[in-house]
């Protein structure tokens, strides 16, 4: 970002120098140009509010980006604190497995005299479960922390808090705790808590044991004291001494992780990531190489990029929320060009005269534009430097915005109920430049073309004549589209673009018109083009290789919302004629009202370049939001069909601890006092890690061709069901084997081959559909039909070769390759940590899932609500479009504004029109109703124009992604009228006053009126 933003400080540098220098060799107009600022001082402040939007939605997109990414790297910072890289490896258990503390002096040795590597510790952290006696509250799922004292105090790791606290100084029977835990289940210093955990057994590493110890609380260390050490991994944590751990969890001389800090602070220290990271890497294979029970277990220890890859990985997040934000802003952005455009041509036309007279005495038409261009560049400057810190003030209301939806969202975002707003001085820097350079280009490009007049028609303010020049231009330039349009479409087809066919068909269709229009009527030829590129752009039927490319870039969506809209207006703006028929008929009812609406209609149909422009830039905006509340009523009309493919069927699902699974839990096993609930099916998954290989990437109808390709997942999750479990879910799948008619006979088909498995949702980079073997080399994804092959983490290097007979449709609350349970028990040492639960029908599930947590509690059970925790995501999902809507609630202020702008400039420059009028009859209230009329005309087409299209493209999105996963084609109706009726009402607000003041011109004033 500091690249760009020096390089737009360097245009804009480069053109204030540039318009400097023209201002001080052409006095003279530079001095009439400030005299048109300072004069009008009424049309200067309406140009300019017109122009600082599109610089706002900028400012406002990337102040909601840098507070993200602020909020993001500061919860990566309290988490990891002087942290920068991990070194640890999992076992088939899905742990972070133990190793000899030995690799750990090894390394701490070596590693002393590299330059960028500051300390190294060795580290325990390990799962348990904690029960307050005194409060009687527990919690399942807590980390235990193991530190050496010794190290915290000579490195620069340091203490736990600020008054040096070291877990050296608590007694055998003492713990720490930090304060998250300690909110958690409301625990003083000197409660006594249980602390279950699971331990190795001696005689036999697979079998796990549950322990519990009692311990008393002697220290909580706050939340301000939180960086690194207490506040690891955003966790509730529990500290000992590292030796007390070892001895308490029967592993002496063992540890799971190895922490490494960088140079520099906790914030420079990522920097020397890259640096030090090979180095780290070379000394762990020497110091492993010489651990031979590690080489032993066959247990592989890794380099992690902590903090590296953590604040990488929230910042392409909050990064792409900033960006969603654009995008969706950039309609607005663009309406707000077309409003600049629409403002200059409105000047142009109102100083006409002017100009011609300034032409007749000896200006050439380069100095009116020069005029204009520095006319243009103070109210750019001005409106840019107004509009970035009114973005600062959409963004804050934004980010409250975000702190109130998020905030109550049960935990989906981690801090986000403290969410501060922050921006950087250099996304304002390029706030101010792009908003700048954009206004100023388009108020170059339309000031060389205002400035083109004929002197004479200019003085007598005669409209210029369509010659044969111009139709000529015109099919020139139709030419130049055409082929543009074809090139677009090559490179579409080509690359497999969408961009290529969204810009390429349009510009084809457009540039045909222009050219054939010479042996048709205009109105003909450009109607069939717009009729084209709607039904291009929102035909639920799919054309052969234009439907096979790829339009999930931002730029597709922009281009076919702009073209989708400017193709509507054509349709309206050339087929005016039709329209006004009807209009009239229906709401001329008596001579006075036919003739004050044939007035306020027949102004703007005879500009239909202005009406048109004005009529794009709110319908586009329209469009948008419409756009938004149809994939929010879709979405929400799939909350049924989303539960079920998602749950299965199931009301609970719960997770333990893997080192403290469950013991032979079932339906038959479970405690009297679970007993009393009306429980209905209860079912144990099986779970182990194992190594995911390789798995054929594509397929060959009617015979064995495949391609063989390494898969990028190295580590997944092995799930076992039972037959009951097979036989009695109610999880769909969005793909199966041909061979079986029914999803349940695909789940018989696994309970009964072991060499069968299904995948979940996420489908391991699964590719839908036929690929061509010649486009194998970079694919990645499994498919039915295809095989994985698999190979435990435990030692014994067992692979087997699995064949997909389904994909399921769940993807959300766990991720794995599912196969019959004995295999993964007995081949792969799994243990059965999740059990899926359903309930009878009125059985509340909140108060099962915690009973099942409180008697569970020392496995470290975690229970979650499967219908509303999807209910809360969907909640979450459409609160968050409410926030978008509310976002081009900005842009919406474009149209408003723009129509409110023309309205009153619409005064000025038909005020002898007026005066006309007045003088041949029109009264005060027929010239203020014909106003009014007008501009409810061009509002309430645009927002018709923008509806109808919207639904087009939702009703496109629910053909070709929702309609098959159970969804309604919904319109929310109340949404979108609620919508337009305070469009409406805005805009009539913002051009009564206009059109009052056009009542009260006196008819003889008007018509000898000269501005």
């Amino acid at each position: 970002m500091d690249i760009i933003m020096l390089l737009m400080l360097l245009f804009v540098i480069i053109i204030a120098v540039f318009i400097a220098v023209m201002a001080a060799t052409n006095r003279i107009i530079f001095k009439m140009a400030v005299r048109n600022f300072s004069r009008r001082k009424l049309q200067s402040l309406t140009v300019i509010c017109g122009l600082m939007i599109g610089t706002a939605i900028i400012s406002s997109s990337l102040a909601v980006q840098d507070t993200m990414v602020y909020m993001s790297e500061v919860d990566v910072y309290r988490s990891l604190g002087e942290v920068d890289e991990e070194i640890w490896g999992l076992n088939s258990f899905g742990t972070v497995e133990y190793f000899n503390e030995s690799i750990y002096e090894t390394l701490a040795e070596n590693l002393s005299s590299v330059d960028g590597i500051e300390a190294v510790a060795p580290v325990i952290s390990d799962l348990g479960a904690v029960f307050d006696k005194t409060t009687e509250l527990g919690d399942p799922f807590v980390a235990i922390l193991g530190l050496d004292s010794e190290v915290l105090k000579t490195t620069s790791f340091g203490d736990l808090d600020g008054d040096h606290f070291y877990p050296d100084l608590l007694g055998p029977d003492e713990v720490a705790i930090n304060s998250r835990l300690a909110d958690e289940i409301d625990a003083l210093e000197g409660h006594v808590i249980n602390l279950s955990y699971g331990a190795r057994n001696p005689l036999n590493p697979f079998e796990p044991e549950l322990r519990v110890t009692n311990f008393t609380i002697t220290k909580i260390i706050q939340e301000e004291d939180l960086w690194g050490k207490a506040n690891y991994n955003l966790r509730k944590t529990v500290f000992l001494e590292i030796d007390t751990l070892q001895l308490m969890l029967n592993r002496p001389g063992e540890i799971n992780y190895i922490w490494i800090s960088n140079d520099g602070d906790y914030r420079s220290g990522e920097s020397l990531t890259k640096k030090v990271n090979k180095t780290i890497e070379s000394e762990l294979e020497l110091a492993v190489n010489r651990d031979n029970d590690l080489t032993g277990r066959n247990l592989v220890l890794e380099v992690h990029n902590v903090k590296a890859d953590n604040l990488e990985a929230a910042r392409v997040g909050a990064e792409s929320i900033g960006i969603m934000f654009f995008i969706l802003g950039s309609f607005a952005i663009i309406a707000g060009i077309v409003l600049i455009i629409n403002i200059f041509v409105m000047l142009g036309e109102e100083r006409k005269s002017e100009m011609g007279m300034a032409r007749a005495v000896g200006m050439k038409s380069k100095h009116l534009v020069r005029m204009y261009v520095f006319e243009g560049s103070l109210y750019a400057f001005v409106a840019a430097f107004i509009g970035v810190f009114l973005g600062l003030f959409f963004g804050w209301i934004i980010i409250q915005a975000f702190e109130y939806i998020f905030g109550s969202s049960e935990g989906f975002v981690e801090g986000a109920s403290n969410i501060q707003f922050y921006f950087t001085w250099g996304s304002v820097i390029i706030a101010f430049c792009a908003g700048l350079l954009l206004t100023f280009a388009t108020i170059f490009l339309i000031s060389t073309r205002i400035t083109k007049l004929n002197i004479i028609r200019a003085i007598r303010r005669i409209p210029e004549p369509r010659t044969s020049g111009t139709k000529k231009r015109s099919h020139i330039m139709g030419a130049v589209l055409a082929i543009l349009g074809i090139l677009s479409c090559f490179i579409g087809y080509s690359t497999d673009a969408g961009a290529g066919w969204m810009l390429g068909l349009p510009f084809l269709f457009i540039g045909s018109a222009l050219v054939i229009y010479k042996w048709i009527r205009f109105r003909v030829a450009i109607t069939v083009a717009s009729i084209l590129i709607i039904f291009f752009l929102i035909s639920p039927f799919d054309i052969p290789v234009i439907s096979e490319a790829d339009y999930s870039g931002a730029e597709s969506f922009i281009l076919g919302g702009v073209f989708l809209v400017l193709a509507g207006v054509f349709l309206v703006m050339f087929n005016s004629d039709i329209l006004l028929i009807m209009l009239q008929r229906l709401f001329s009812w008596d001579k006075t009202s036919r003739a004050v609406f044939k007035t306020a209609i027949s102004y703007p149909m005879a500009s239909k370049m202005k009406t048109g422009m004005t009529l794009g830039m709110f319908a586009l905006i329209i469009f948008t939001v419409t756009v938004i509340a149809m994939f929010s009523s879709i979405l929400a009309s799939q909350s049924d069909a989303m539960l079920e493919e998602q749950s299965g069927g199931y009301d609970i699902m719960g997770t333990t601890n893997p080192r403290t699974p469950f013991e032979n839990l079932s339906m038959d096993t479970l405690p009297s006092e679970l007993q009393d609930y009306d429980i209905k099916q209860l079912e144990t998954i099986t779970s182990a890690v194992v190594t995911v290989e390789e798995y054929d990437v594509t397929k060959s109808e009617g015979n064995d061709f495949v391609v063989p390709g390494t898969m990028k997942v190295e580590q997944y999750q092995l799930l076992g069901a039972s037959d009951a479990f097979l036989s009695n879910n109610g999880f769909t799948l969005i793909e199966r084997d041909d061979r079986y008619e029914t999803d349940g006979d695909a789940w018989e088909a696994l309970s009964e081959n072991s060499s069968y498995c299904i995948i979940d949702g996420t489908k391991l980079g699964y590719m839908e559909g036929d690929v061509d073997p010649s486009e194998t080399i970079d694919i990645v994804g499994a498919f039915v039909g295809g095989t994985i092959t698999i190979t435990d983490m435990g030692g014994s290097n067992r692979t087997r070769v699995l064949t997909v007979i389904g994909i399921m449709d769940q993807m959300f609350f766990f991720q794995g390759i599912l196969v019959q349970k004995d295999v993964v028990r007995n081949e792969y040492g799994g243990v059965d940590s999740l059990v899926l639960i359903e309930l009878g029908e009125g059985e509340d599930t909140d108060t099962v899932a915690k009973a099942f947590e409180k008697h569970y509690l020392e496995l470290g059970l975690q229970t979650s609500d499967l219908a509303g925790i999807i209910n809360s995501f969907i909640s979450l999902f459409n609160n968050m479009l409410y926030l978008m809507e509310g976002f081009l609630g900005i842009g919406l202020l474009v149209g408003i504004a723009g129509i409110g702008i023309i309205s009153y400039r619409n005064v000025i420059e038909r005020r002898q029109q007026i005066g006309m009028l007045r003088a041949i009859g029109f009264k005060r209230r027929m010239i203020a109703k014909s106003f009014l009329i007008e501009t409810s005309f061009i509002t309430i087409l645009g927002i018709l124009i923008g509806i109808a299209l919207g639904i087009g493209v939702g009703y496109q999105m629910y053909v070709d992604f929702y309609k098959e996963e159970g969804s309604r084609f919904v319109i929310p109706w109340l949404n979108l009228i609620a919508i337009s009726v305070i469009a409406y009402l805005a805009t009539i607000i913002f051009t009564f006053y206009p059109s009052v003041q056009a009542a009260k011109i006196p008819p003889a004033e008007a018509l000898r009126y000269i501005e």
